[in-house]
């Protein structure tokens, strides 16, 4: 299929002799003589690249790309400027708002036709990377769902069938242990669930207006620090390892993110901290308020990750399934990372493979 080029250009002059020139490049070309027509031609076409001219009389090149960058349908497409002087103000604004490259007027036909071959070049080359994501999360979701839910609810059933038939026998604290084992299952099978809800309400979330987030967002009343400690002591408590949790609070101020969600992202972090590390090695976690932020750092040393795997931390990922026997949809960090996102917060990872893994995290406090 060719590719389809819309050209953006107020001077008809120009205009049509951009068109000759592209079309004899083998593209198929729309065209519009102001920003209004180019921004309409765009949503409605859906072209593979856009070359818009930045000095426009009413919505310049600059007004463009912010409407266009607004709209799904549109946000993605590579964007050429064409300047007729080297105007270094709008050109680091214009690429600065997603711009891909621009061309400074008079330009050759040879340096039109490389900028634009670069760009489609570079547009195939993400949507291939795209596409390999997708086929990973595909496979992903094929072996990690089913297995995920079906083991504990197998674990379920099997343990209360036993009950049904030999409870009678049974001494009691077989009995416990049966009745343990179907806790422990359940509990399992309710946090995949409830992380699978959460990821996809986060998603909803995030597309609400400001409006709507400070309505539902009323002020918390806790302290991060409490919430924090108290997280990370169940956790030591349930692996057993207690003596390996080293925390440390200089004081949390309140921030504005909902309790439930700031346990959540405890939740998924000491999990990923005891879960990753072996028993005997030190879990660090630290609180503090500095600058109006409050800073919270957790580190182990255990697996660790590859500079790799910290770029590619997505919903439903496991890194080295097949080497390490472990539970989970890989829905953790990607749930921490969407509400720091959400709550305006910042998010960083350090980690060395076989070494350490910290993370930081930052919220503005109130």
């Amino acid at each position: 299929m060719t590719n389809k080029i819309l050209i953006i250009e107020d001077e008809l002059a120009i205009l049509e002799n951009l068109i000759e020139i592209i079309t004899t490049f083998g593209y198929d070309v729309i065209a519009a003589d102001n920003g209004n027509e180019g921004i309409k031609l765009a949503i409605e076409n859906a072209p593979d690249l856009i070359i818009c001219d930045i000095l426009m009389p009413g919505i310049n090149g600059l007004d463009v790309l912010k409407k266009l960058q607004e709209n799904e349908i549109t946000a993605s497409i590579p964007f050429i400027f064409l300047t007729a002087k080297a105007d270094k103000p709008s050109i680091r604004y214009g690429m600065e708002l997603g711009a891909d490259d621009y061309l400074t007027k008079p330009f050759t036909p040879n340096q039109l036709q490389k900028a634009i071959e670069t760009r489609l070049r570079k547009k195939e080359q993400t949507f291939e990377a795209m596409n390999k994501k997708i086929d990973i999360l595909k496979s992903s979701l094929a072996t990690s769902l089913p297995h995920e839910f079906r083991t504990p609810l197998n674990g379920i059933l099997a343990s209360s069938e036993f009950l049904i038939k030999y409870y009678d026998n049974l001494p009691i604290e077989d009995i416990k242990q049966l009745h343990l084992n179907i806790h422990n299952s359940a509990s399992r099978l309710h946090r995949h669930i409830v992380n699978f809800l959460l990821y996809s309400e986060i998603n909803i979330l995030k597309n609400q207006t400001d409006l709507e987030k400070n309505e539902q967002n009323s002020p918390p009343m806790y302290l991060p620090s409490d919430i924090a400690y108290a997280v990370f002591y169940k956790y030591a408590v349930m692996n057993n390892r207690y003596e390996d949790l080293h925390f440390l609070s200089k004081g949390s101020n309140y921030i504005n993110v909902k309790q439930e969600h700031f346990y959540k992202i405890c939740e998924e972090l000491a999990d990923n901290a005891f879960k990753f590390s072996e028993k005997g090695t030190p879990i660090e976690v630290s609180l503090d308020s500095n600058n109006n932020k409050l800073i919270m750092k957790i580190k182990d040393f255990g697996r660790g990750m590859t500079y790799k795997q910290i770029k590619e931390i997505s919903a439903y990922t496991q890194f080295d399934r097949n080497l390490y026997e472990q539970q989970g949809l890989g829905l953790g960090l990607a749930i921490v990372i969407k509400l720091c996102n959400y709550y305006g917060g910042e998010f960083a990872i350090n980690s060395v493979p076989n070494s350490f893994t910290e993370i930081e995290i930052k919220f503005k406090t109130i």
